[in-house]
């Protein structure tokens, strides 16, 4: 073991020219074909309407249920700050009314 040499490493220039068969691109219709064999396995070996139902359950509804409450609590503070608002603007104008007969 002492005596033996360590094998070179190719420099990185060596066998630029040719490349393995892990290297070389797929061609177009084996790219298709694997697109099309993995929709199929998953279509077929997995729950995926399940999993959207159960999404749609999870994610979708508690969503839409929380942005309803936000929207009708919106509606109606605005709806309260409008009538406090008219509530003070009419009171104003009687006090000022009153003002005015007396110092007339």
């Amino acid at each position: 073991m002492a005596g033996q040499k360590t094998p070179k490493k190719p420099s990185p220039n060596e066998g630029e020219g040719e490349k393995g068969l892990l290297h070389q691109p797929l061609p177009w219709w084996a790219k298709a074909m694997i697109g099309v064999c993995g929709i199929v396995i998953i279509y077929k070996y997995t729950p995926i309407f399940e999993l959207l139902n159960l999404f749609f359950m999870i994610v979708v509804v508690p969503a839409v249920t929380i942005g309803c409450m936000i929207f009708g609590v919106s509606g109606l503070a605005s709806g309260i700050k409008g009538t406090w608002e008219q509530a003070k603007a009419e009171i104003k104008a009687r006090v000022e009314e009153k003002v005015d007969k007396a110092a007339a």
